[in-house]
């Protein structure tokens, strides 16, 4: 029994001689959030849409978005009309319509516009009156673009952005009287706060494959690898994989990959470019070739289309020359 009450006392003694810095207290910090969300995104047009009657061809136009807010904006085409006279105003679907049958009355009701953006497999949706086309979200203007992907989480590169580039091509008859035409047409664009970011979900046919990114440079020199061609510029498809050689070399190896610009098949430098790895991913370029760009001020806008097995990924290039 006096064992016990000499334990009991020791413990008391302890307690009474603990440092003040034990007490604990609370203390209030106030929150104050203010100010309004404001939407500001700025649309461009690159040029006007051309048709040649003389050739048949087309020259599209490139809508530009470009997200200034400091939230996410979501972006939705909800309708077309034109107000120029004699212009063919009954908006139809691009498969509506055999449009190198039309004749002089069809040719001048009917028209089609479409709209194609970047991504996995997509394809140009319609604009019609009065009809939403969804065009994605445009990330905060604050927000910084990312260039490795986690280990389970691919994607298309670049992806987080504020600014998203569209082609919008027309289809019209070709049954008109001479002169030129000139027509105006209005497209209606909402953009609104989104829920949240814009993530794209990427699924590539190589499990060691991370991201694709595409660039366009006139020349390539990195020490080993030297393509200087005054008549070419090359199309730089850059792969992001995890490890080093081995998966990149299985990749090319065991991958049928073709590269579109501008609908024209682009030739395979026979090339493999390494750009950088950290620890756990690689970065190398496959350079394909294509016929120099024009050297002028103004952008060329490109479509390009990289098919990986039976995957194609699209990406519509603004390149300064």
């Amino acid at each position: 029994m006096k064992k016990i009450i000499s334990y009991i006392l020791l413990v008391v003694t302890m307690i009474t001689y603990m440092p003040y810095s034990v007490l604990a207290q609370t203390t209030d910090v106030g929150v104050n959030i203010v100010g309004d969300i404001s939407i500001e995104v700025v649309t461009t047009i690159s040029a006007d849409i051309t048709l040649d009657l003389t050739t048949g061809e087309r020259t599209p136009a490139y809508m530009t978005m470009e997200n200034k807010s400091f939230v996410p904006v979501s972006a939705k085409i909800t309708d077309i009309s034109t107000t120029s006279e004699g212009a063919p105003s009954t908006f139809v679907g691009a498969n509506d319509k055999d449009w190198d049958s039309l004749s002089k009355s069809e040719t001048s009701t009917y028209v089609n516009f479409n709209i194609l953006g970047s991504g996995q497999n997509v394809v140009a949706q319609d604009i019609l009156a009065d009809t939403e086309v969804d065009l994605g979200v445009l990330n905060s203007g604050l927000n910084i673009g990312g260039f490795a992907c986690g280990e389970n989480t691919p994607c298309y590169i670049p992806t987080d952005s504020n600014e998203k580039i569209f082609k919008i091509d027309a289809r019209f008859g070709g049954n008109w009287a001479a002169g030129d035409k000139n027509f105006t047409y209005q497209i209606t664009t909402v953009y609104a706060q989104a829920d949240s970011y814009e993530q794209e979900e990427k699924t590539f046919t190589n499990d060691n494959i991370y991201g694709i990114g595409i660039d366009v440079v006139n020349s390539i020199d990195d020490g080993e690898v030297v393509l200087n061609d005054p008549t070419k510029d090359y199309l730089n498809l850059k792969v992001t994989v995890k490890g080093a050689d081995k998966e990149i070399n299985e990749f090319v190896n065991s991958s049928t990959i073709s590269v579109m610009v501008n609908y024209k098949l682009s030739t395979y430098t026979d090339k493999l470019v390494f750009f950088g790895a950290d620890t756990e991913i690689a970065s190398y370029a496959m350079p394909y070739s294509i016929d120099a760009l024009n050297d002028d001020e103004n952008p060329h806008y490109l479509t390009i289309v990289v098919t990986i097995d039976d995957q194609a990924y699209t990406y519509i290039a603004r390149v300064y020359v």
